[in-house]
């Protein structure tokens, strides 16, 4: 369960990448701030997972539908479990739709078919920027890039790919961010991996339109600015992260 969601009166919540703790201060990561039946949805979800781990046998809740509130930003719950349309899905439906521009910044990105529709976006003319972290570190995997199968795929297509750069300011890029035209995006919990999208418990909100867009594209390209042009990896690089996504990912 990689869930970080809070709600409040089922009329305001918090969602997002940020896990609660002493260092997680110094990861660089992004929260959604809700109000409106988006948040009940979320404390709906709430409530069915502590049913389920009360061994409660209630049947699930129905899919939310995609929440509209004129001359706002539209929301849609996405995830993995009851009430949630699959956020792998909706990223797909995104990036199929996308006509100009695409931006992604991700802690992990693992060799799953949104690596394909990025690049078939970039092959018919869309603007695609992916930013990762360089996580070339975990105390039980040393000097490990762990982004390698879809940076070497990525970088072969001819798709911009920039390494965030750490400092002791900021320990890692958590976020899990796509924007798409200027207009939608998609944030959470979930990492783009066979686990983020299958076995692990996840949430993430579609968003469409609002303020709230032109935020998180002026939060990607100053981050953007923070990066530098990741570097083709190594064979060793590749065939470390084959192990770990056998292992792990």
């Amino acid at each position: 369960m990689h869930r970080k969601f809070i709600t409040v009166d089922d009329r305001e919540a918090l969602v997002g990448g940020m896990n609660v703790g002493t260092l997680f201060g110094r990861y660089h990561d992004l929260m959604l701030h809700l109000h409106g039946p988006i948040a009940r949805s979320l404390a709906d979800l709430f409530d069915d997972e502590w049913r389920q781990a009360g061994d409660d046998n209630d049947a699930p809740l129905p899919t939310m539908p995609l929440t509209r509130t004129p001359g706002q930003t539209q929301a849609r719950l996405l995830g993995t479990g009851a009430g949630q349309f699959p956020t792998e899905t909706a990223l797909h439906e995104n990036l199929l739709r996308a006509t100009s521009s695409v931006c992604v910044a991700l802690c992990e990105m693992g060799r799953t078919e949104l690596v394909d529709a990025l690049i078939a976006c970039h092959t018919r003319g869309v603007s695609v920027r992916v930013l990762l972290d360089p996580l070339v570190s975990y105390p039980w995997l040393p000097a490990a890039p762990l982004n390698a199968g879809a940076v070497d795929a990525l970088l072969r297509a001819g798709v911009p790919i920039h390494f965030y750069r750490l400092g002791p300011d900021v320990l890692r890029l958590h976020l899990k961010m796509a924007l798409f035209d200027d207009d939608r995006a998609v944030a959470g919990s979930t990492n783009w991996t066979r686990a983020g999208f299958g076995w692990v418990r996840e949430t993430d909100i579609e968003l469409i339109g609002g303020a709230v867009i032109g935020q998180m594209q002026a939060q990607f390209e100053a981050d953007w600015q923070r990066s530098a042009p990741a570097p083709m990896p190594t064979r060793l690089a590749l065939w470390q992260y084959a192990t770990y996504e056998r292992l792990a990912q």
